[in-house]
């Protein structure tokens, strides 16, 4: 054991105040196995200043997490990712978390993704028979009653203490965290892409004859089409709209962004190869639109962390508490 207990943080996302319970039993456990415990609601959280490590707590709602918990994590990705994090969420208004170890839903597993956390657990979640609003007051009548498991819960908060006073700790793999430049690069390429391909496209598809571009017929000679429209098309719908969506997700920072942005410079690439090859030119313009094309499926392979780039092991840490 160090000299120094490390520092945690313990924040919570909860409604109706059993997830918050929860996260009062974790801080108390860690208090008297000799880990320095803070408890704070996720609302209230503004950094991690002085924190060896965080756990964030979320109540399910429709399998989608507290948002006051979601927000703490989305917000502070960067800082997040220095430290070691472990999560845990409490929902399942049945015997099941109790009964096994439950995977996390799909909205939290993409979380933590993005921080590299080190582990995450499903504790029994709480419904008061008395519960208001809709539809909670219907499930209510149904499905209220307390399947938090109470042994549980201070089973692994111990074994989270005793992972963290561990005199040689695991190594956590952290994720480096992508710059802002990057990712402002990476949505200003995909929009600037966008408006122009949806400007082209249109007038493509508007004007299938090409007049409206100065563009001959001719030029599709050796391509299977016999007019602008198909190509007008594929460039407006494909091409435009993808890389416009894909540069709104990154500035949003939302999780279908690299799937999209993949999805969008690949899109580009093939378009370009495409009219090189069947209109038999290779303009400076087409050279750097296929440049562009590089850079966008470059910098998304270095922002985003996606599963065909590593292992399982190589996204989360090597400590998993369940």
């Amino acid at each position: 054991m160090t000299d120094k207990p490390p520092h945690v943080l313990v924040a919570y996302g909860s409604k109706r105040g059993g997830t918050r319970e929860i996260a009062e039993t974790i801080v108390e456990v860690l208090l008297n196995e000799g880990v320095d415990a803070d408890l704070a609601d996720a609302a209230d959280v503004r950094d991690f200043d002085g924190y060896d490590a965080v756990v964030i707590g979320g109540a399910l709602y429709m399998n989608r997490w507290h948002r006051d918990a979601r927000k703490l994590l989305t917000h502070h990705e960067d800082a997040l990712r220095r430290v070691p994090v472990w999560l845990f969420s409490s929902g399942p208004l049945d015997d099941s978390a109790n009964a096994q170890a439950l995977p996390p839903t799909h909205q939290v597993e993409h979380l933590m993704k993005r921080i590299g956390a080190c582990g995450h657990v499903m504790f029994g979640g709480r419904l008061e028979s008395d519960a208001k609003g809709f539809p909670v007051a219907q499930m209510a009548k149904k499905m209220a009653g307390d399947w938090r498991e109470w042994h549980k819960v201070r089973a692994w908060a111990q074994k989270l203490a005793r992972e963290l006073l561990d005199a040689e700790p695991r190594p956590v793999v952290v994720i480096p965290a992508p710059s802002k430049v990057q990712r402002w690069l990476l949505a200003a390429l995909c929009l600037f892409v966008g408006v122009t391909a949806i400007g082209g496209g249109a007038t493509l598809t508007l004007r299938p004859d090409g007049s409206l571009m100065e563009a001959q017929p001719a030029m599709l000679r050796h391509s299977p089409f016999a007019s602008f429209l198909i190509p007008g098309l594929l460039l407006l719908l494909v091409v435009g709209f993808g890389n416009a969506i894909a540069g709104v997700l990154v500035a949003r920072k939302s999780r279908l962004a690299p799937s999209f942005t993949f999805f969008a410079g690949a899109a580009l690439l093939v378009w370009v190869s495409v009219e090189m090859i069947l209109l038999r030119s290779h303009e400076w313009l087409q050279l750097a639109y296929l440049a562009i094309a590089a850079v966008i499926l470059i910098e998304a392979w270095k922002v985003f962390e996606l599963p065909w780039r590593h292992g399982r092991a190589a996204r989360y840490a090597t400590r998993q508490l369940s």
